[in-house]
């Protein structure tokens, strides 16, 4: 809520977007994307619209499996673990240039396509490693030491 514990106050705002405009928010945001009854195109006569989705980070962003999000928002056939720097052409750089090792990599095509198995078991095994973590939790004997 607000400092005055009554509800946040901000100024909503509506926009008539159009076939063709470019839409930006931060990833933050609530946002949602809500298609008239009265626009020239009837999508629900079949027709479907394109889009083109992507996420920006800025340098130095960390990849975290995405454990508990009903989302399969993650590209399947990179190798990168918890903590690791987004970087490669799964994620690649594209400001202030682009990297030409993986602009090559996605050009050849050798990029493995996103797959709701890989993610999804990515998921079980970030579940498994927090439900043994809770309920076998590490000793002092477990931990290497003398």
């Amino acid at each position: 809520g607000g400092e005055d514990g009554g509800p946040l106050r901000g100024a909503l705002r509506a926009f008539s977007v159009e076939p063709g405009d470019l839409l930006v928010w931060h990833a933050r945001a609530v946002h949602r994307l809500v298609v008239p009854r009265d626009v020239a195109v009837d999508y629900s006569a079949g027709k479907q619209r394109r889009v083109i989705s992507g996420t920006a980070v800025r340098h130095g962003t960390l990849y975290w499996r995405r454990v508990k999000s009903g989302v399969l928002g993650d590209a399947s056939g990179h190798d990168l673990g918890d903590g690791e720097v987004l970087q490669g052409p799964y994620f690649p750089r594209i400001f202030p240039s682009s990297v030409e090792a993986e602009r090559q990599e996605r050009i050849g095509g050798r990029l493995v396509p996103r797959s709701r198995w890989k993610i999804w078991e990515r998921k079980m095994e970030a579940q498994f490693e927090e439900l043994s973590a809770a309920l076998w939790p590490p000793t002092e004997d477990s931990s290497g030491g003398a």
